[in-house]
C-alpha cells in the first residue's frame, strides 16, 4: 500500500511576468550588442594591423627593389662598354674565319658548289634546269653530285640554325628543295628515254629488260644513288615476280596484278630526305613532323609504258609521244595515273602486298621495331599505314617490309624517342693531359684539337630518355665525340652543328624542337606537353652558361622542368681540374635564370621598371640538390641577384676562376652558345 502522506507534489512553476521577460530580453539583446562590438573592435585593430603590416611589408618590397634595380643598372652601365667590345671582337673574329675559309677554299681550286656561296648555288641550278641527261650513268652521277652539295648545304643550314640565322635558314631550305626537285627531275627524263628505248636492253639469255646501276660514290659520306628498272615487256603470267636489283643494294618483289600489264617498274634509293629535310629547322605547321628520317629515301615506282617500237624491213619505227620525255607514274592495285587520284586513303586491302627490300647504311641505329613510313604527297607527312611485317637483318644491313602502295618510303624514328633528357652536364676539361675523367666516367681524356692554341675545353654529356649517353667535346671552333661509338663520327674532329645534324642521321636526336615538345612528355607523367623556356630567357642562358664555362662546372636540376616558361634553375659549382686534377671538388650551388618581370621580387613591387638590358637576371645560393633531395625554390628569395651570372658567382669563387672567365676565348663561348641552341638542355632536361 502506498502512504499518501509521503507523496510529495513538486510546487508549479510561476509564469514569469511580462516585465521579466522584457527584461530577459533586454539584458541579451544589450550582451549580442556587446558581443557584437568588441568583435568589430578586434576585427578593426587586426584590420589596421595587417594594413600596416602590408604597408611595412609593401615599403620593404619596394626598397628592396629599388636597391636591386639600382644594382643591376649600375652592372649594366659597367659592362656596357666590355660587352660592346666584346661583341665587336666576336664579329671580328667570325668575320676572319669566314674569310680565310673563302680563301682556302679558291686556293684548293675545287670546281665543286661551294654551298655557302648563294651565287655559286644559283648558277648551277639554272645551268642543271637548262640540261637534259638521257644517258642514265651519267643521270645518276649528276644525282649523287647534287646529293654531295645538298650535304654541304645542310651542313650550312644547321651552322645557320647554331648561331641562330633565322633568314638563312629558310634561305637554305629553298636551294635544298631546289637541288632535290631538280635530281628528281633529272631521273625522271633519264628513266623516260631508257623506257623509250627500253628494247635497246632486252637480254635475250633472261628474256628479261631489267637495268641495275648506281652512281659513282662522290662523297664518302654518302652512299650512291641506286637505280633498278625492269619492264613487264611481254604479258605472262606470274604469282610473285623478284626483281633483282641487290647488287646496288635494293631489291622488289611484284605480285600478280602487275603481270597482265605493259608496266615498268622502278626502284630508286637516294642517300637524303627531300621530303621532310626541313622539319625541325623552321617553325610551320606544314612542317611538321613527329618522325626523323635515318639513311635516306627509297621509291617504289610504276609507270606507263611508251608504245612500243615496230620494225619495217630495216627501219625502227617509234611513235613519239610525251612518254619520250616524261614518266607517268601508276598507282597500285589500280594501275591508274596517280595524278588522278583525289586521295591517297586507305589502299585496298585485298590486293596482294609489294615486297621490298633496301640496304641501311653503316652506322645508322634501327630499333628492335622498326618503324617504316611513305610518304603522303597531298598531306605532306609521312605515314605508317598498310606497311606490314617489317624486319631488319643487324648482319646484312637490310631492312625488309611489305606495302600496298607506291611511292617514297623511309625508315623512321619518332621524335620524341630520345626527350626529355635525363640529364645534362657541362665539365671543364684541362687539355693539358688531365686524365681524372677516365677514373670518373671510363672516359678516354680530352686531347688537343688541331690548331687550337688556348686551353679552353668542356665536356658536354647528354643522356637521352631512352638511356642512350651522348658525350662529346669541345674546343675552341671544333668538337669530338667521345661516346658512343659511331663509324666515321667517333673521334673525328668538326662543328658542333655537324656533329648535332649526323648524330641526327644516323638516329640520336638531339636537336629539339617546340613541337617536339608538344607531343613529348615528363617520365611517370601520362600528360604530354613539355613547358619549354621562352627564347628570350633560353638566349640569355646560353650566353650566360657559355660566358663561364671555361671555369664552372654546370649540370641539370631536377625541378627546372616544374618552373615553367619563365625560369631555369641548374647547379653550378668552380671547376676543380685546375687544382689537383679534380681529385676534390667543391659542392655545387643552386643557381635561377628569370626574366625580371616574372620574379617574386618584381611582382611584389610593380610600378617600379624592369631590370635593363635583356631584361633577365641571375641569382645563386649555396644549397644545392642532395641525395635526391630538390633544392626548395623559397631559398632563392632574400638571395641577391645580378644581371650577368659572372657576378653572382664573384662572391664565392676564387679570383683565379674569375680571371680564366674573363680571359676566355669569345669564339670558344660562341661555340658552347652554338651547342645550347641546338641541343637546348635548359628546356628538355
Amino acid at each position: 500500500a502506498i502512504d499518501a502522506h509521503r507523496l510529495v507534489t513538486m510546487p508549479k512553476k510561476k509564469k514569469k511576468s511580462k516585465a521579466q521577460l522584457e527584461e530577459e530580453r533586454r539584458l541579451q539583446e544589450e550582451a549580442e550588442a556587446a558581443a557584437r562590438a568588441e568583435a568589430e573592435r578586434l576585427r578593426l585593430e587586426k584590420e589596421k594591423r595587417e594594413a600596416e603590416e602590408l604597408a611595412r611589408w609593401k615599403e620593404e618590397q619596394n626598397q628592396l627593389r629599388e636597391a636591386e634595380l639600382e644594382l643591376l643598372c649600375n652592372e649594366f652601365q659597367a659592362h656596357k662598354a666590355r660587352l660592346q667590345a666584346k661583341s665587336a671582337l666576336l664579329k671580328r673574329e667570325i668575320a676572319e674565319k669566314e674569310e680565310a675559309e673563302a680563301w682556302g677554299w679558291f686556293l684548293k681550286c675545287d670546281t665543286k658548289i661551294n654551298a655557302r656561296d648563294d651565287a655559286d648555288l644559283n648558277t648551277f641550278l639554272s645551268q642543271t634546269a637548262e640540261t637534259r641527261i638521257a644517258n642514265l650513268g651519267d643521270a645518276l652521277d649528276r644525282a649523287a653530285y647534287t646529293a654531295s652539295i645538298a650535304l654541304d648545304l645542310r651542313r650550312v643550314m644547321v651552322e645557320a640554325k647554331a648561331r641562330g640565322a633565322a633568314a638563312k635558314v629558310s634561305s637554305c631550305a629553298e636551294f635544298l628543295g631546289r637541288l632535290y626537285a631538280s635530281n628528281t627531275d633529272k631521273l625522271d627524263f633519264a628513266t623516260a628515254r631508257l623506257l623509250h628505248l627500253s628494247d635497246r636492253y632486252f637480254d635475250a639469255s633472261s628474256n628479261e629488260i631489267m637495268v641495275v646501276q648506281a652512281s659513282k660514290q662522290n662523297d664518302v659520306a654518302l652512299n650512291p644513288v641506286s637505280f633498278g628498272v625492269w619492264v613487264n615487256h611481254e604479258k605472262r603470267g606470274f604469282r610473285m615476280k623478284t626483281l633483282d636489283f641487290t647488287r646496288v643494294g635494293i631489291q622488289c618483289e611484284v605480285p600478280k596484278p602487275i603481270a597482265p600489264h605493259r608496266v615498268a617498274v622502278r626502284n630508286i634509293f637516294v642517300p637524303y630526305d627531300e621530303q621532310s629535310f626541313a622539319v625541325g629547322y623552321m617553325d610551320a605547321e606544314e612542317l611538321d613532323s613527329p618522325y626523323l628520317v635515318l639513311g635516306g629515301t627509297y621509291f617504289v615506282d610504276i609507270f606507263e609504258m611508251p608504245p612500243a617500237m615496230r620494225t619495217a624491213k630495216a627501219f625502227e619505227m617509234r611513235p613519239v609521244t610525251k612518254l619520250a620525255d616524261e614518266v607517268n607514274r601508276l598507282s597500285y592495285p589500280a594501275l591508274t595515273p596517280l595524278s588522278a587520284e583525289e586521295s591517297r586513303g586507305a589502299p585496298a586491302t585485298h590486293a596482294p602486298f609489294i615486297r621490298c627490300l633496301f640496304r641501311i647504311p653503316e652506322g645508322v641505329r634501327v630499333s628492335e621495331e622498326p618503324i617504316v613510313g611513305w610518304w603522303n604527297d597531298l598531306e605532306r607527312h609521312w605515314e605508317t599505314e598498310g606497311i606490314e611485317e617489317v624486319e631488319f637483318s643487324e648482319e646484312k644491313r637490310i631492312l625488309r617490309f611489305h606495302t600496298l602502295r607506291v611511292g617514297a618510303y623511309s625508315l623512321l624514328k619518332t621524335r620524341v624517342e630520345d626527350v626529355p633528357y635525363q640529364s645534362f652536364q657541362l665539365m671543364v676539361m684541362d687539355l693539358a693531359g688531365s686524365d681524372y675523367m677516365t677514373e670518373i666516367d671510363g672516359l678516354p681524356p680530352p686531347q688537343k684539337f688541331a690548331g687550337q692554341t688556348r686551353p679552353e675545353c668542356v665536356r658536354f654529356s647528354l643522356t637521352l630518355r631512352n638511356g642512350v649517353r651522348v658525350v662529346a667535346d669541345v674546343g675552341e671552333t671544333r668538337c669530338r665525340l667521345v661516346q658512343p661509338t659511331i663509324p666515321r663520327l667517333s673521334g673525328k674532329e668538326m662543328p658542333v652543328s655537324e656533329l648535332v645534324q649526323r648524330l641526327g642521321e644516323v638516329g640520336i636526336h638531339i636537336m629539339p624542337s617546340d613541337a617536339d615538345a608538344q607531343r613529348a612528355s615528363q617520365p611517370n607523367s601520362s600528360t604530354p606537353g613539355i613547358c619549354v623556356k621562352t627564347a628570350l630567357l633560353e638566349e640569355q642562358i646560353y650566353e650566360e652558361v657559355a660566358s663561364v664555362a671555361a671555369s664552372f662546372d654546370i649540370q641539370n636540376c631536377s625541378v627546372n622542368t616544374a618552373l615553367g616558361a619563365g625560369k631555369c634553375v641548374f647547379s653550378i659549382r668552380e671547376t676543380s681540374v685546375f687544382t689537383g686534377g679534380n681529385e676534390m671538388t667543391l659542392d655545387f650551388s643552386s643557381c635561377l635564370i628569370e626574366e625580371d618581370a616574372g620574379s617574386t621580387l618584381s611582382c611584389n613591387a610593380p610600378g617600379k621598371g624592369i631590370a635593363p638590358g635583356s631584361g633577365v637576371k641571375s641569382t645563386v645560393i649555396r644549397q644545392a640538390e642532395k641525395d635526391g633531395k630538390p633544392v626548395e625554390m623559397d631559398a632563392f628569395n632574400g638571395a641577391t641577384s645580378h644581371l650577368y651570372l659572372e657576378n653572382a658567382l664573384a662572391k664565392d669563387a676564387s679570383p683565379e676562376a674569375i680571371e680564366r672567365v674573363q680571359q676566355s676565348s669569345v669564339v670558344f663561348q660562341d661555340n658552347i652558345q652554338r651547342l645550347l641552341r641546338l641541343t637546348r638542355p635548359f628546356s628538355f632536361c
